[in-house]
């Protein structure tokens, strides 16, 4: 009973990220050890009160009990009273501290869209790009979660995971130019790989539904395959997580390919 407020830890990951909170998103606050002093304090609470009755109820029936026994079970029976009020406020006060650290679904995936969004700006820098040069099209990125690390079923039942593969597509007048950004949200062990593709080599580029088992799969998104065929054999393959937007621009380089071979 009266045990401290647990001690807030956090993940030693990029600087741009909270690591307090994506921590308390994969570790949510456990609240079992409120409802366990409340419990204790109450069983403190019944015992004072049947302290008092008792030694009033000997005092009344055994008229030669004495009375500084009485006044003894009283005042006991008290304490325990007084330390369950003081037990509840106790306990009130850490869950309060602890709901504080609660992160939600949507904090979690504004953090991560965030990072997402940083990632493409670091391609630019990674592949000596200017903003001028890609305006071909805009810059297309592909996400998937990768295995290991930490996950979570949100509230809106959507699979989310500590562990990321970025690929982002940028479209110059006659080249495409590909950064790949592997990173945890839990760590600051990163991977890059950089690719430069001319338009003139694609052969075809196909786009592909995957059925990887649960390890790889979720029923919350679908997993698919972006492949890019080049002359001379050589094939491209990136995994990601679809959606009718990254549908629509995967149709868009499609489009812009053919028009790029037909010139």
């Amino acid at each position: 009973m009266f045990e401290g407020m647990p001690v807030q830890l956090k993940y030693q990951c990029d600087e741009r990220m909270d690591g307090v909170k994506i921590y308390n998103y994969f570790n949510p606050p456990d609240l079992s050890m409120v409802k366990e002093e409340r419990d204790e304090a109450l069983r403190l609470l019944l015992i004072g009160i049947v302290a008092i009755v008792v030694s009033i109820a000997i005092k009344i029936i055994f008229h030669g009990f004495p009375w500084w026994l009485m006044l003894l079970g009283i005042l006991g029976g008290g304490i325990g009273i007084a330390i369950f009020v003081l037990a509840r406020k106790h306990a009130d006060r850490i869950e309060a501290e602890l709901k504080t650290r609660e992160v939600s679904d949507d904090e979690f995936d504004a953090m991560e869209a965030e990072v997402l969004k940083g990632v493409m700006q670091r391609g630019l820098e990674k592949m000596n790009l200017d903003e001028d040069e890609v305006k071909e099209a805009p810059p297309l990125i592909l996400h998937q979660y990768r295995e290991g690390g930490k996950e979570k079923r949100g509230e809106d039942g959507r699979l989310r995971c500590s562990e990321h593969v970025s690929t982002v597509f940028y479209f110059t007048q006659d080249t495409l130019f590909i950064y790949r950004y592997i990173f945890s949200m839990v760590d600051t062990v990163t991977k890059e790989e950089k690719r430069t593709i001319f338009y003139s080599d694609i052969v075809s580029v196909a786009e592909t539904e995957l059925n990887m088992g649960k390890a790889r799969q979720d029923e919350s998104w679908t997993l698919k395959e972006l492949k890019i065929s080049l002359s001379g054999g050589q094939t491209g393959s990136y995994m990601f997580m679809a959606s009718p937007e990254t549908d629509r621009r995967i149709n868009g380089m499609q489009s812009l390919f053919r028009n790029k071979k037909r010139n």
